[in-house]
Parts: C-alpha cells; sequence; structure tokens
C-alpha cells in the first residue's frame, strides 16, 4: 500500500513545480513583453510671455519725477502681476523695489539728484519678468528758500 501513496505524492509535486514553472514563464513573457515594447503619442504646448508695462508719463516736480505706467495684458493663470522701477539701474526712493515689487501702477521717485535720469518698470508673475523700454526724466531744481538776517 505505500507504494501507490509515494506515487500521488511524486506526481503531486511534479504537478506543482510543473505550476510553478508554468506561472514563472508567464511572468517572464508577460515583463518581457512590456519592456520591449514601442509606442508613440503627441501633445501640444504652447509658450506664453509676460506683456512689458508701458510707462504711460514721468512727470518731473521739484526734486521728484512722478511714474504712472499701464500694465500689459492679465498674466494667465491665478495672481497678478507685481512691479517694481528701476532708476538709472537702481532703486527709486519711493518707489517698489526689486526685493518688494507692488501691485501698484503709480509712484514718485523722491531722491534723484539733479540731472536727467533713466527710468524702467520691470512687471514680476511667478518666475516671468518683462522690462519696460527707458523713459528720461529731469526732475525740476527744488524749491529754495531766501533767507534774510
Amino acid at each position: 500500500m505505500r507504494a501507490p501513496i509515494r506515487l500521488i505524492t511524486a506526481s503531486r509535486r511534479r504537478l506543482t513545480l510543473s505550476g510553478v514553472l508554468a506561472v514563472a514563464l508567464v511572468g517572464v513573457v508577460g515583463a518581457v513583453a512590456y519592456f520591449t515594447s514601442s509606442g508613440a503619442g503627441g501633445g501640444t504646448a504652447s509658450i506664453g510671455t509676460l506683456p512689458a508695462p508701458v510707462i504711460a508719463s514721468a512727470t518731473p516736480g521739484p526734486g521728484t519725477v512722478a511714474l504712472n505706467w499701464a500694465p500689459g495684458i492679465t498674466p494667465p493663470g491665478p495672481g497678478a502681476a507685481t512691479y517694481y522701477v528701476q532708476r538709472d539701474g537702481g532703486s527709486a526712493t519711493g518707489c517698489p523695489t526689486s526685493g518688494a515689487p507692488t501691485g501698484t501702477t503709480s509712484c514718485t521717485d523722491t531722491g534723484p539728484s539733479p540731472g536727467s535720469h533713466s527710468y524702467k518698470v520691470t512687471a514680476v508673475w511667478r518666475s516671468w519678468t518683462a522690462t519696460s523700454s527707458a523713459v528720461s526724466a529731469t526732475p525740476l531744481s527744488a524749491p529754495y528758500v531766501k533767507w534774510l538776517l
């Protein structure tokens, strides 16, 4: 009686081993098919730009220059553009700076020295920037007070 039991156990082992090998072979074939397949696809994309602001006026006053600018179109997506002003490549006193741009579209430079100065306004939105064309302005001489002694 013992011989038939051994035969059944050996057959069961062979069947189990065959099943494991079949599953492994199917897995390997599937993996090879997955990693060697090719395909093609397509997509579209566009590149946007941030329009530069336009300096509408640079009005000289006594020791000051009042600036007004028109923003470009609203940037795509959420958030508004902010602006900063440069006088001769540096900061303009009383106007937004590159370190702290604001959403305002006007300011008065209260610190220009006598002589002609070049002004630019830069729009900032996320990582985009756009700078206006330069506009020159010469502040008027500061009013003086005549002291009588």
